[in-house]
């Protein structure tokens, strides 16, 4: 993770020196550079801020989903419970008969 950390790190920092290297082309005056330079990090932080709010939605969906799973499991182990006890309740009344005859 501090790799992945650093590298976005590098990255950004590489992209402002080539945008400065830019302004230097065109000559850009200091007041503009500032500008741009904090429109850039609105954007960035923004940017952040957006993919926070996804990551965020979607594990909440990821837990709503589980939980449902879950509960979908608990009811599939009763029904279970409830077929497994017909059963037994079928072949014990099953057994009186062969070994008694009908009631």
């Amino acid at each position: 993770m501090e790799q992945t950390k650093n590298s976005a790190s590098d990255e950004f920092s590489s992209f402002i020196d080539k945008l400065e290297q830019l302004w230097d082309k065109v000559h850009m005056e200091e007041f503009m550079r500032e500008e741009r330079r904090q429109q850039i990090s609105n954007f960035h932080r923004k940017l952040l801020s957006d993919l926070l709010t996804g990551e965020d939605k979607v594990w909440k969906e990821v837990i709503v989903v589980a939980l449902n799973l879950l509960h979908q499991i608990d009811i599939l182990r009763l029904l279970m419970k409830w077929a497994y006890k017909q059963t037994q309740e079928q072949s014990a009344s099953g057994l009186g008969e062969l070994v008694c005859g009908p009631a």
